[in-house]
Order: structure tokens, then C-alpha cells, then sequence
């Protein structure tokens, strides 16, 4: 985390201090290093004196009007960015049995959501797929960052129907004619993917799905 926030810095400071010509409203030019937006006002380090000093924006031309507005948005931008990574590094994703929380948490975090449609009372494969993928260290570090986490049990007789009937779109979009399935689903509500169980490492289970997410 301290590297990601220290790329950051160190990307903000290459595009803020980028020498280039100022212009004011009037015409007159300055070689000067952008420092810092405050208020209604930028501060410009002047190149041939070193000097910071403080114009106001609405005195500059309209082309560098432009410029600092972009530059804000950018910098907003990489804010939400920094603080979007650090919610997901401290985030534990946990196995949700709602559609509608699911779906909660996939927009508020803009991840799509891994539907696992299982039945580990009697299914052997699935079981598998529990201890041998989800259950890891690896696969939860990479649910955190990346996916919402959503299960369907359907270890009952007659719970796979009642799933679809209480969720007849959900089920509908994810038809499970085998045990386990699961699908990606996107933010949008498209179906990304489907898988199965696999005899593969959990960081290949993941790298499967990660490469589905868009």
C-alpha cells in the first residue's frame, strides 16, 4: 500500500511541476512550474527566479483556465483512486445468500459478483472446490480485491427451486444444470463467465476469472 500511495505522489508531483507557458487574460507570458491550486487562485513558481507567487485563475487566459481545470479533475481523480485501492486493501469480502446485498455491494465497490451455486452436503466436487479454491489464503486475498461473494446452497431438496423462484431473473441469467457453478456477473448485470470445479492451483482459479472481468 505505502508503494501504490508513493506512485501516486510521485506521479502528482511529475505532472505539477511540468514547466510551461503562462499567459494572462492580458497577453503577457511567464515560463513559471505549477505548485499548487488553492482557492481561486494557482501557484506558479517562476522559472528564472524560483519565486512562488499567486495569480488568480480568473486572470489567466482561457486556454490555461482549461489546463487547471483538467489538472483538478485529474488530481480529484487520482484521490478517489487512492482511496478507492485503500478501501479494497482492507476489505474482507464475505459470502452473501441475498441477491439484492449482492448487488448492493457490487455497485457501491464496483466489482462484479462470483455466484457460486453449490451443494456441499452431498456433493463431492463441490466440497472440493471449497477447500481445495475458496477456502485458500489465495483465493480470498484475490475475492477481496476483485470480486462481491455470493453462494446459493442448494443442498436441500427443493431449494434450488425456491431460489429460482424467489430470483427468476437472477436465475434465469444463471442456469446451474450441474453442480458447482458458478458465474461472474458484471456491474451492468451482464453474465461474464461461468466455471466449474477445476483441478488447478487457486491462483489459476483466480487468474481464470480474472481474466473475464472487464
Amino acid at each position: 500500500m505505502k508503494r501504490l500511495l508513493l506512485s501516486i505522489v510521485l506521479v502528482s508531483t511529475v505532472i505539477g511541476t511540468q514547466a510551461r507557458t503562462w499567459t494572462s487574460a492580458a497577453g503577457k507570458t511567464i515560463e513559471a512550474d505549477l505548485v499548487r491550486i488553492k482557492g481561486e487562485k494557482v501557484h506558479l513558481k517562476i522559472i528564472k527566479t524560483q519565486k512562488i507567487i499567486p495569480i488568480p485563475i480568473a486572470g489567466l487566459s482561457e486556454e490555461d483556465q482549461e489546463y487547471l481545470a483538467t489538472y483538478k479533475k485529474e488530481q480529484a481523480e487520482k484521490k478517489a483512486a487512492v482511496k478507492e485501492a485503500e478501501a479494497k486493501a482492507k476489505r474482507r469480502a464475505k459470502w452473501h445468500d441475498d441477491v439484492e446485498d449482492a448487488l448492493e455491494e457490487s455497485k457501491e465497490l464496483n466489482l462484479p459478483i462470483f455466484l457460486l451455486i453449490t451443494a456441499p452436503d452431498w456433493c463431492s466436487y463441490c466440497v472440493n472446490l471449497e477447500s481445495e479454491i475458496l477456502k485458500t489464503s489465495e483465493f480470498k486475498r484475490f475475492a477481496n480485491m476483485n470480486l462481491v461473494l455470493m453462494e446459493v446452497d442448494c443442498s436441500a431438496n427443493g431449494s434450488h427451486d425456491k431460489w429460482k423462484k424467489k430470483n427468476p431473473e437472477m436465475a434465469k441469467k444463471c442456469p446451474a444444470t450441474g453442480y458447482p457453478t458458478a458465474f461472474l456477473i458484471g456491474v451492468d448485470g451482464r453474465v461474464l463467465g461461468r466455471f466449474g470445479y477445476e483441478k488447478v492451483s487457486p491462483d489459476q482459479y483466480a487468474a481464470s476469472i480474472k481474466a473475464k472481468i472487464k
